[in-house]
């Protein structure tokens, strides 16, 4: 009966060392909106309604976002909050597509990181089209213009603005 149960718990501590690591990785989703989580924030964008909220992670560190599907926003209203200005940073990177017409945009609590060096649409252009921003609790590493109704409170700039 002992060598049974032995050979038993050897048998489980053997099949549980050769399951892949992937089945214990890491699968906290990037953004969530509405309680839904989204692997990229393409995916979030694409789904968030207006009035909506794209929450992002924390430790997000997303580069070129606005690549990923920020086109969708336009004519919605959303905030796109983070978990922290130490804890997601947002980099326009080399950006090439705009947020699209009408959009009201309110990004809290997140890093906005503006680089115009090798951007095909600099984020002055690509915002053109919103109808009004806000920056609540947001890190600005870079210059950013604003040329449209824009409000700042507990922001931090690390950068030029014009």
């Amino acid at each position: 009966m002992f060598k049974k149960a032995l050979a038993f718990i050897l048998a489980v501590m053997m099949i549980v060392s050769l399951l892949p690591m992937a089945a214990f990785a890491d699968t906290t989703p990037v953004a969530t909106v509405s309680g839904v989580g989204y692997a990229t924030l393409a995916d979030a964008f694409a789904n968030v309604p207006d009035n909506g909220t794209v929450t992002i992670s924390e430790n997000t560190k997303e580069t070129a976002f606005s690549i990923t599907g920020i086109d969708k926003l336009a004519g919605k209203t959303v905030t796109i909050k983070g978990a922290g200005m130490d804890s997601t940073f947002l980099d326009w990177g080399t950006g090439s597509i705009g947020v699209g017409s009408g959009a009201v945009l309110y990004f809290e609590d997140l890093a906005l990181v503006i680089d115009h060096k090798g951007a095909s649409m600099p984020y002055t252009q690509a915002m053109d089209g919103i109808a009004s921003e806000s920056y609540k609790n947001v890190a600005i590493y870079g210059a950013i213009s604003v040329m449209r109704t824009a409000s700042f409170d507990g922001c931090v700039f690390k950068g030029s603005t014009t």
